[in-house]
Parts: C-alpha cells; sequence; structure tokens
C-alpha cells in the first residue's frame, strides 16, 4: 500500500468509498450532505487542506482516502480533523474520525 495526495483523476473514486462508508452507518446522513460528501473538489481545493489517498501498489486500485485539515474551520465546525473512508474489496470495512 502507498499512500499519496489525491488527484482529480481520484476524485470520482474517493467520493464513491466517501458517501459509500457513510451509507454503512446505522443513520443515513441523507442526500443533501452526501452531495456535499461527494465533492472532493472543493474539499481539496479549500484552504489548509489536503486530500491523500491509500492504494494498492500492485494494481493502483484506490483502497481509501483521508481528508486532512489544519486551522481552518470546514467541516463540521472541527479544527483539526482527519475524515477517513476505506474500502476493501469493494466494501466499506470502516470510517473513523480523529480529531487531535
Amino acid at each position: 500500500m502507498r499512500v499519496r495526495e489525491a488527484t482529480s483523476d481520484d476524485f470520482e473514486e474517493i467520493a464513491r468509498l466517501t458517501v459509500a462508508a457513510y451509507r454503512a452507518l446505522d443513520t443515513w446522513v441523507g442526500d443533501d450532505y452526501a452531495a456535499h460528501l461527494a465533492d472532493v473538489a472543493a474539499r481539496a481545493g479549500a484552504e489548509n487542506t489536503m486530500v491523500l489517498v491509500a492504494e494498492d501498489e500492485a494494481d493502483g486500485r484506490i483502497l481509501g482516502s483521508v481528508t486532512l485539515t489544519l486551522g481552518a474551520d470546514i467541516f463540521e465546525g472541527a479544527r483539526r480533523t482527519l475524515y477517513g473512508q476505506f474500502d476493501r474489496n469493494d466494501r466499506v470495512t470502516f470510517t473513523t474520525t480523529w480529531r487531535f
């Protein structure tokens, strides 16, 4: 597995993984918020933010993503937050949020 900064070519797959991870929650976040989650370009273009992907080194498949935001209040009022959505074999295995 290799972790790298996401490119615009990755955004569609990151959006799919992100929405799938939220769909796996006990309570659906709603279609409006899902559209917000799927807007990877907006996240990647936000100030003090970096979107990273973990990819399979053998085939380049994206296994997961994280969005790192430092110093800006752009995600749910959090100041320093790392959001992650991960996928293995086309099924969501976990979604996690860390605050530091």
